[in-house]
């Protein structure tokens, strides 16, 4: 540029910089909150952790829908990966639940047959609440480009893929997570 002429970026471009950076700040004092209501039900850094890791599994499902479909990054599809972050721990907390319960109130022994019974067991209740969650997500998802549908269609499209990959993945990750660090849950009581 010459001498004396300077860039500002403004208008629509700056607002939505601004807006970008503000909602990233407050998913990380979300993630934070979380992992400290986390820790303060589970006195465990383990379970804690077991949760927060099936996180990435699911928004990388709504980093896939976004892709498959040229679906730019917005602030509404950075809305649906804060949404889809908490319907991902929440399938998380079902199972680690589920396995408290089994281990605390019906002593079953810490073994393979209590996380295969604590993953069966939670499967359907998991199945049922995301499949209901995607059906109603279809009328978003059709015909992006009807009016109204501006904001609505890139939260719907990162909650549903990230409903996809989470809920698969983590129906194996969680179980498995459990089995190898879960077992100091034994002699915890609730």
């Amino acid at each position: 540029l010459p001498v004396g002429v300077t860039l500002h970026v403004e208008g629509v471009q700056a607002a939505q910089r601004a807006a970008s950076t503000r909602i990233a700040g407050l998913a990380l004092l979300s993630l934070l909150l979380i992992a400290a209501a986390l820790y303060s039900q589970y006195r465990s850094p383990a379970l804690m952790l077991i949760v927060l890791g099936s996180l990435p599994l699911a928004l990388a499902g709504g980093v896939l829908a976004l892709a498959v479909t040229a679906t730019p990054l917005s602030v509404a599809s950075l809305i649906g990966f804060i949404t889809l972050a908490g319907i991902a721990a929440r399938n998380s907390i079902l199972k680690l639940s589920h396995y408290r319960y089994l281990l605390q109130v019906e002593q079953q022994p810490f073994d393979s047959a209590l996380i295969v019974r604590g993953a069966e067991e939670r499967l359907t209740p998991v199945l049922l609440t995301a499949g209901i969650a995607a059906l109603a997500l279809l009328p978003l998802l059709v015909d992006a480009t009807a009016p109204g549908k501006e904001i609505l269609h890139p939260v719907a499209l990162v909650i549903f893929g990230g409903l996809i990959t989470g809920t698969v993945f983590d129906s194996f990750a969680t179980p498995l997570l459990f089995q190898r660090f879960g077992h100091r849950e034994k002699s915890v009581s609730t």
